[in-house]
């Protein structure tokens, strides 16, 4: 085992050359794992095998979506894109404005305090993944949107997306509703993320 956000070289699984990071976005201790595409068949086939006795099971993208949206993890596509701030989707803490000068430097000091919206979690009282992309009400006015969302076990069987805000709305316990279909359903800003908020499994050493 090595640090969160570290990687590895020269590892072999099987006698297969790989290249080994701690990263992911299920928000558990885990591990990417990069090999030549000849062998990677043989890698998972060595991987299968190994973890059989511990229980070990393949799951696919539909879990993956859960873990990421319950850890808060971000992805391309949904919650940003390159015309979306960092600010806005919880980067921010990526940026150095006091570095010097850079290319976009001005835009994002910006953005820094101009951008609305910010990048949340909503527990919603119904609508499963269909809840996806649905617009937030508070008092009768739009104020933000789902990207993603998901039944959360981790939150009893309630629906859960990530969700943009403005950022005077960001509080946990902020009451709010989504339009999901022909349906408003209630909800509110929970804490964000909802599973794990410290990382302390991931970067568990």
């Amino acid at each position: 085992m090595f640090p969160y956000y570290r990687f590895r070289e020269g590892v072999e699984i099987a006698s297969i050359p790989v290249f080994m990071t701690r990263l992911g976005y299920t928000a558990e201790l885990g591990y990417e794992l990069w090999a030549e595409e000849a062998r990677a068949l043989e890698l998972w086939d060595a991987l299968l095998e190994a973890g059989e006795p511990q229980g070990m099971k393949v799951i696919g993208m539909t879990a993956l979506d859960l873990f990421r949206i319950e850890g808060g993890f971000i992805i391309g596509g949904v919650e940003y894109d390159p015309t979306v701030s960092p600010y806005e989707c919880g980067l921010g803490w990526a940026v150095d404005l006091e570095k010097g000068e850079f290319q976009g430097r001005d835009a994002l000091a910006r953005d820094k305090d101009g951008t609305r919206l910010r990048l949340t979690s909503v527990a919603l009282e119904g609508g499963g993944d269909e809840a996806s992309g649905a617009p937030l009400w508070v008092g009768g006015e739009e104020v933000g949107f789902i990207t993603q969302s998901v039944v959360s076990p981790h939150l009893g069987g309630k629906t859960l997306g990530l969700a943009k805000v403005p950022k005077d709305l960001n509080q946990p316990g902020q009451a709010v509703e989504a339009q999901v279909g022909n349906e408003r359903i209630a909800g509110e800003i929970v804490g964000h993320p909802v599973y794990d908020p410290e990382r302390r499994r991931a970067k568990k050493s």
